[in-house]
């Protein structure tokens, strides 16, 4: 910021603000809360494992819009509006943009979605785990993400252990998808299981934070393991999928089968 002040007239158009913006937004959050003295050769990102902190998972920009020194709903406003205004319904057209909507560190809003389709929705959902590198099954989604520079698969990625912006995306996406009639109609028994299991979970008063494996139990049986409330600790349940249709039955405890 004392950049931007000494240099006002380098800065005087949303334009060369928007560029100075997207280049400080390649540098860690890290680097600047955990700064070093003018000599320091090492990885300044990485300063912060000397107090015992992690890495914070955010740029230098959103690091200042959180202390007020930026207003970076406005610049991502702008941005999504730049991202979405091509015709959407053409895959060859979204792929122009590298992202279609920064939903690892913005809170995506009904009214961000307007004028998406069917397919747009689709990508931007799964852009979300694609930023983590997860191996998509179905061809078609799996060449659109392949297209991409930034995308590098990581076959271990289960999709599990998004961030709280992501999940709060994810479910903001599909509810739309639900509400416009786009809701994806052959959904894979693992995601019916562990969706089974978040929604059983929350009827008993907690919360999944993510999920260790999904493995085949006995026939039309899933065996969950779940990462529960604020510690993270594990579960194991058994889900029963049928169709479209998943419910947990039971859980193993101690390797013996409880029912539910």
């Amino acid at each position: 910021m004392a950049y931007t002040t000494k240099h006002e007239t380098e800065l005087d158009s949303a334009e060369k603000m928007k560029a100075f913006i997207d280049e400080l937004d390649q540098i860690s959050g890290s680097a600047v809360l955990y700064g070093a003295a003018a000599n320091y050769t090492g990885d300044r990102a990485q300063l912060c494992t000397l107090f015992g902190e992690d890495a914070l998972e955010t740029s230098v920009p959103w690091v200042l819009d959180a202390y007020g020194y930026l207003d970076m709903n406005d610049y991502a406003q702008q941005d999504t509006a730049d991202t979405t205004a091509v015709e959407p319904a053409s895959t060859a057209d979204i792929s122009s943009a590298d992202y279609i909507f920064p939903s690892d560190r913005q809170y995506i809003t009904e009214s961000d979605m307007a004028g998406w389709d069917q397919k747009t929705a689709l990508l931007a959902r799964n852009e979300i785990f694609a930023r983590h590198g997860y191996v998509f099954q179905t061809q078609e989604i799996q060449n659109y993400f392949a297209a991409k520079s930034w995308y590098t698969p990581n076959s271990s990625y289960d999709g599990s252990d998004l961030s709280d912006v992501e999940k709060a995306n994810v479910d903001t996406i599909s509810a739309y998808e639900q509400k416009m009639g786009w809701a994806e109609q052959d959904v894979s028994p693992t995601k019916l299981a562990q969706g089974a299991v978040s929604s059983y979970v929350e009827s008993q008063g907690d919360y999944c934070t993510g999920f260790d494996y999904v493995r085949p139990y006995a026939e039309n049986e899933y065996l969950v393991c779940a990462k529960i409330g604020e510690y993270e600790w594990e579960a194991e349940y058994i889900v029963e999928v049928n169709g479209s249709d998943a419910w947990v039955i039971g859980r193993l405890d101690g390797g013996v089968f409880r029912p539910v």
